[in-house]
């Protein structure tokens, strides 16, 4: 076997190992992890902020078979950071119907839109843990 052959078939192996090897590494190397992030699409009424919600109240708002319940739950969101959206105050109110409370230690990002009345409704959440990334403009 001559050596050229020799050196492209060792060459190729070198490139299936090393193809391979990137393969199983890559995943948890954190490179381009911010191609994984979800895109957080908002509208261009809505406010998209970073904070902690306290429960202020809470009315039951369950119908007849409704097995998980439902509440009718009245917060604040203290803002920690205004991602998009004009909003300047540091508290402001938020109205939800949901199947349970949220936690007040630990910080939401949070797309509202606005009520007549002032208060928010909360259109989308998630904790800041989860990696997310926003859409460069809104629509």
């Amino acid at each position: 076997m001559s050596r050229a052959v020799r050196q492209s078939g060792l060459t190729r192996s070198r490139g299936w190992v090393l193809l391979t090897l990137s393969l199983l590494v890559e995943p948890f190397s954190g490179a381009d992890a911010s191609d994984r992030r979800e895109t957080l699409t908002y509208g261009c009424d809505e406010v998209v902020l970073v904070g902690r919600i306290t429960t202020v109240s809470e009315i039951d708002a369950s119908q007849p078979g409704d097995i998980l319940g439902r509440s009718r739950y009245e917060m604040k969101v203290r803002v920690k950071q205004v991602l998009r959206g004009p909003e300047r105050r540091q508290i402001v109110p938020l109205v939800e119907i949901a199947h349970n409370q949220m936690r007040s230690d630990v910080d939401f990002w949070m797309i509202l839109t606005k009520r007549a009345d002032g208060a928010y409704v909360m259109r989308s959440a998630n904790v800041t843990s989860i990696p997310y990334k926003l859409a460069p403009h809104c629509g």
